[in-house]
């Protein structure tokens, strides 16, 4: 990365500079928590530079900053000529801007959603495919009071589809899904259900439980057992409640807690054929 320079920038060239996709949507609540620091006394109170790579004219960072400052100016409240916005200007390649949102994403804690969000508003399809997921199925998402959904578990969903743990992965884009894997995934995701009714807990597990269990049962269900059977086991009452343990339910506990049901109907089919 190379700085150019720094300074007070004119707003005609402050309406040019455009979003980078990798970075997360512009939020009003955020903008909002910034108006009461950065705005006060109808003064713009901060010369933190917004980063804007000369090259192609994306924000690299502060583009909360840089919405607010826009607001204002669009509202009446300050003016440009008085008030100009502090800009850096670095130069860097398109794959340097990547590794730079991503060390600023790192150190600001953005998690999985953040991440995939960002692949998502770039147009990236097999995140959007991951995304339409997450919407279908009520494992994969919450919801908030007013209906809407509130988060996605791009984790969860890209455990269900492609069986993928790794999360690095995951956040450096490189989950790929398939039709097939859509397809196995619907499948697997009412069976994951059924089990979770059967068991009692479909109110109560957390998202690690469910990516265990997502792991475990893409492995157990190619024993190929029809799922009435499974379930007809799951429902008694020594399986109710779960996996007993204070551990995570991790892929392994669920192994552990499944595997006898598994033994089970492995001892009917070999008894019947017998």
């Amino acid at each position: 990365m190379k700085i150019i320079t720094s300074k007070f920038e004119d707003i005609k060239s402050v309406r040019k500079f455009k979003f980078h996709y990798q970075n997360r949507k512009v939020e009003a609540v955020h903008v909002k928590k910034l108006r009461k620091t950065l705005f006060k006394d109808g003064v713009w109170n901060t010369i933190m530079p917004v980063v804007v790579n000369i090259l192609t004219g994306n924000i690299l960072d502060g583009q909360h900053r840089w919405s607010l400052y826009l607001q204002l100016i669009d509202e009446g409240l300050i003016n440009p000529k008085d008030t100009p916005l502090y800009v850096e200007y670095v130069e860097m390649s398109p794959k340097e801007e990547h590794s730079y949102i991503t060390e600023l994403q790192e150190a600001n804690h953005w998690d999985n959603e953040d991440f995939c969000e960002s692949y998502v508003s770039g147009g990236n399809p097999n995140y959007i495919t991951i995304k339409q997921f997450c919407d279908e199925h009520p494992l994969c998402k919450r919801v908030n009071k007013a209906g809407m959904i509130s988060g996605r578990a791009y984790r969860l969903a890209n455990i269900i589809l492609t069986g993928d743990r790794n999360e690095k992965h995951l956040k450096d884009g490189l989950a790929v899904v398939s039709r097939e894997d859509v397809t196995r995934g619907h499948a697997i995701h009412n069976e994951m259900q059924k089990i979770l009714q059967a068991i009692k807990i479909e109110s109560t597990v957390g998202r690690n439980g469910l990516e265990g269990l997502a792991s475990a049962w893409r492995e157990l269900r190619q024993a190929g057992y029809p799922m009435k059977d499974w379930i007809k086991e799951l429902s008694k009452e020594k399986y109710e409640g779960g996996p007993k343990t204070n551990k995570t339910w991790g892929v392994n506990t669920w192994n552990e807690f499944l595997s006898p049901a598994c033994t089970t109907l492995l001892l009917k089919k070999n008894k019947a054929t017998a």
